[in-house]
């Protein structure tokens, strides 16, 4: 029988310093805008791929974005990560495997100098599969959040340096509803262009989790590399994803 650990439970914290900067920053009327030299004549295609690993699984993702002249970002992701930490209904499983398919967003904020500042929207649906359960079902399907502020500043013309926050929600939709995780989950990165098409990127994110009454992940940290091939030689100017 499935046992309840409420004196683990995790209740997220409030948001950090660092977010609570941003957010004073995102307000500021001088802020309300974006420069010009922010704003591009035309769209632009974005193909990225990464590798990262995590406590909760390994995973290689494939990713399209594109960046309209407003600033505003969309794209699409796909994941395969093999699983070292998986749970269905709250019971463990091994030998798992897990899918996703992810639209993501990027909408421009605030700038102020080189920082800009945007809202970041990730959501998606995550197929999950194990070879043996404690538990009576072998696989499930989720509903994945992620919502928070992102931003970006130049260092150099050859790196930027990204961080933010992230409030990440998890809900098992199959074989039946569940809190699969909540929690919060703070962003630092990189991303340095290499050539006018060719950037490498790198990013890590850590926070608390908390999932099925107690019987689910507790935290998340994840290192991830990638490299992303921007068309029409804009490697070096779009380097806010």
């Amino acid at each position: 029988m499935r046992q309840q650990h409420t004196s683990n439970r995790f209740i997220p914290s409030q948001p950090t310093h660092a977010f609570a900067i941003l957010l004073c920053l995102s307000a500021a009327p001088a802020l309300a805008q974006e420069t010009a030299s922010a704003q591009e004549p035309s769209a632009l295609h974005g193909f990225s791929m990464a590798g990262s690993y995590s406590n909760v699984d390994s995973a290689v993702t494939l990713g399209y974005r594109l960046r309209l002249p407003s600033g505003v970002q969309l794209g699409l992701e796909a994941r395969h990560a093999p699983s070292r930490e998986a749970y269905i209904d709250g019971f463990p499983g091994t030998g798992g495997s897990a899918q996703y398919g992810t639209l993501r967003a990027l909408v421009p904020l605030a700038s102020a100098g080189p920082l800009t500042i945007g809202f970041g929207a990730n959501l998606g649906l995550r197929s999950l599969s194990v070879r043996s359960s404690l538990g009576p079902d072998s696989s499930s399907l989720a509903v994945t959040s992620e919502l928070g502020l992102l931003a970006h500043l130049p260092l150099s013309s050859l790196l930027t340096l990204r961080a933010g926050w992230l409030q990440v929600t998890s809900f098992q939709t199959k074989p039946g509803f569940a809190v699969d995780a909540l929690g919060q989950v703070m962003v630092l990165g990189v991303t340095a262009p290499v050539t006018d098409s060719l950037q490498l990127f790198a990013d890590l994110e850590t926070g608390g989790l908390f999932g099925y009454d107690g019987d689910g992940g507790k935290y998340l940290t994840r290192g991830t590399l990638g490299a992303r091939l921007v068309l029409g030689g804009a490697a070096r100017r779009w380097t806010a994803f």
